[in-house]
């Protein structure tokens, strides 16, 4: 049994390492997936109007990658649900009754979503431009209300707002889905994130295939220019919405706040101690911010060309995408693991919900030794289907320039 501060890990450590091999694949994959869906709508109509080749197939590829990238998202998805099933029998039964709205919002906008990608890429070629498009906003409108409906739950675990009555549990739905303190900062800061891991991503993987001429190198360079400025709108948003989120835990939940930066300032977490992780994730955001800020002041101050034909240019934009990636999951590691052992980052409720203690709630026939190796047996096949889908989106079997 380890002690991380007041926390005894024991038997939950093998489980928390399954949770977060799932989730951080999950999360990386959906964040792309969220972004993509934004992007391709408007790069396809953009290509149309312009007449365009490479815009256009540039958009088909995407969607592709979209459909892949959706697909494994949710097979992670489902490995998540599943262990939580099997170690946590009785959480599921807690999750239904606080907040069984947002969850089944959940569900008809992954609905909604998954209709939107079937119908856009079966009606590429098939549907007027202009319906194609209209079709092509309801996709990308998914990626604003899924997350929306998903981070619903996670700001109620952060604070449970909307919890009038505990015995029997009573929930204001208004409270609970609009008036959470920490819910818009998080929701704000998981899409304009998402976007930046997108945009900064497609900025690494089309920079690093970019010496590769071809007919089409001026093009490429204004749309990775055109992904350089979205990435970095959208990171300076994603700080502030990050800061707000921060101020917002400081304020309703010193539990996790004490976790994540207590040992920093002089307080004592009552969990497991964040702080390295913290200072880790500030370094790259740091770096992330230094390298942006130098190019938005050549390119956009100093008026200098989007050289991609540098080579010093073009590998320090690339490592924008990276940064970004290792940003989100250090970042959901940390609101993760620093409300642990609770459900609800709000100890004084385990006398009332003892199931919100996963220390006490863990399944002893599913955390047995041979199920452990079992489960990590299964796992193998998720992996290496990840490192294809790895494969498939940035090696050069995947070029460039349209056919």
């Amino acid at each position: 049994m380890v002690k991380i501060m007041a926390v005894e890990i024991g038997a939950a450590g093998p489980v928390l390492l399954l949770f977060t091999y799932t989730f951080v694949f999950h999360i990386v994959l959906v964040n792309i997936d969220i972004g993509l869906a934004l992007i391709i709508p408007f790069l396809k109509r953009y290509g149309e109007k312009t007449q365009n080749r490479l815009l256009l197939a540039l958009s088909r590829r995407y969607m592709r990658y979209l459909a892949i990238i959706y697909a494994s998202a949710g097979v992670f998805a489902t490995a998540f649900t599943v262990f939580l099933l099997s170690f946590y029998p009785p959480v599921i039964s807690l999750i239904s009754r606080l907040l069984f709205w947002p969850y089944t919002l959940a569900l008809i906008f992954l609905g909604i979503r998954l209709f939107s990608i079937s119908a856009y890429w079966y009606g590429w070629d098939r549907f007027s431009s202009e319906k194609h498009f209209y079709l092509g906003l309801v996709l990308a409108s998914t990626s604003f209300l899924v997350p929306f409906s998903l981070r619903l739950p996670m700001a109620f675990f952060n604070t449970p707002t909307g919890l009038v009555s505990e015995n029997p549990p009573q929930i204001d739905v208004v409270l609970q889905f609009l008036l959470n303190p920490t819910f818009w900062p998080f929701y704000l800061k998981s899409v304009f994130g998402a976007l930046v891991a997108t945009s900064f991503m497609l900025l690494t993987v089309h920079g690093y295939y970019y010496c590769q001429k071809t007919e089409y190198a001026e093009d490429m360079t204004k749309l990775l220019k055109k992904y350089f400025s979205i990435g970095s709108a959208s990171f300076i948003i994603a700080i502030l919405a990050g800061i707000w989120y921060f101020f917002a835990l400081s304020i309703t939940s010193s539990f996790k706040f004490n976790n994540i930066v207590g040992s920093l300032i002089g307080k004592e977490p009552q969990g497991i101690n964040m702080a390295i992780p913290f200072l880790f994730k500030l370094v790259v955001l740091v770096t992330q911010g230094t390298i942006i800020g130098i190019f938005l002041w050549k390119f956009y101050w100093k008026k200098e060309n989007f050289e991609l034909e540098n080579s010093l240019i073009r590998k320090s934009l690339m490592v924008l995408g990276p940064l970004a990636l290792i940003t989100i999951i250090v970042g959901e590691i940390i609101n993760g693991y620093s409300q642990f052992p609770y459900l609800i980052s709000d100890p004084a409720l385990v006398s009332v919900f003892p199931a919100i203690d996963t220390n006490q709630v863990l399944n002893p026939i599913a955390a047995a030794f041979d199920v452990y190796v079992i489960t990590i047996f299964a796992l193998v096949p998720l992996f290496l289907a990840f490192l294809v889908l790895l494969y498939y989106l940035i090696s050069g079997k995947v070029i460039d320039q349209p056919s």
